[in-house]
This record gives C-alpha cells, structure tokens and sequence, in this order.
C-alpha cells in the first residue's frame, strides 16, 4: 500500500540575496525620517555637520576613483557612510573639522585597509 502525503519542494520559491545597493538604499531611507525631524526642529547645525560629512565623504571616494581608475560610486556606500558618519559626529565640531575627519577616514580605510585586508 502506497502513502500518499505532501510532496514540499522549493521550486515556486526564488531564493534572492539582496544586493548592496539595495541594502544601501534601504538604510539611507530609513535614515530619512530623522533628517526630516532635524529639519522641522530647525537644528541646523546637525544638517550641516551631516552635509558636510557626506561631501567629505564623496570628495575622498572621487579623489580615490580617480587615483585608482575604477568607479565605485554605484553602490551608493559612500552616500551611507557619510550620513552615519554626520549622525555620529557632535554638531559642536566644525564643520571643516567634519570633513576633514570623513575625508581622511575614507581615504585611510579605501587606501590603506582595502589593499591589505581584502587583497591578502
């Protein structure tokens, strides 16, 4: 006498990774809510210690492309590093001082950590 039972099996399910772009995007999103509430609050000062640390951020991953010859700005992980960055950083540094700190932090982590961590 044969069973009869359920037969489970994985093909009508799509297993799919999410990319970092995506996961990128999904951050930078969920952060936006609290730019909105810096912005009805008026700290302005907040905005643009994050403003600043972004730019910082691109500035340093430009100036890396363009020593390197290869464009990583797709990946939208310069975008994110900026904004935690300017979360994390207090609002009383300035604002030259903000982008200083991004900046050399980007260039220090894609130069010299990239090449001996990742590469061997």
């Amino acid at each position: 006498m044969k069973k009869m039972g359920l037969l489970v099996s994985p093909s009508p399910f799509i297993l799919t990774r999410p990319t970092v772009v995506h996961m990128s995007v999904i951050t930078a999103v969920s952060l936006l809510p609290q730019i909105i509430i810096l912005f009805v609050l008026r700290d302005f000062s907040a905005l643009l210690t994050i403003i600043s640390a972004v730019l910082g951020s691109v500035f340093a991953e430009l100036g890396v492309c363009i020593v390197r010859k290869k464009n990583t700005f797709t990946d939208g992980t310069v975008l994110l590093t900026g904004l935690l960055a300017g979360f994390l950083l207090p609002t009383t540094l300035s604002f030259l001082t903000v982008f200083c700190i991004c900046f050399f932090g980007i260039c220090t982590a894609r130069i010299f950590l990239e090449e001996r961590v990742y590469t061997g």
